[in-house]
């Protein structure tokens, strides 16, 4: 899949707001073990898909300095 830069800022947009939606549930009281792991799991999962489309973006922004060396 190949997304523009500006669509790489809005997927991390909703990722981070996802992720503190996250981060507001593990904060609530009475929260169960077993949703707790849930949520701890998805977390992970969550920031390790974020940490991939930042990698993306990266390498676009590079790529994307490069051509303008170029030019």
């Amino acid at each position: 899949m190949k997304l523009s830069l500006k669509s790489l800022d809005f997927v991390l947009a909703a990722l981070e707001h996802f992720a503190q939606h996250h981060d507001r549930q593990l904060a609530e009281d009475g929260i169960s073990e077993d949703d707790v792991s849930d949520l701890v799991n998805d977390r992970r999962y969550l920031k390790a898909i974020q940490h991939d489309f930042e990698k993306h973006r990266e390498e676009l922004l590079k790529e994307r300095d490069t051509v303008a060396a170029d030019v």
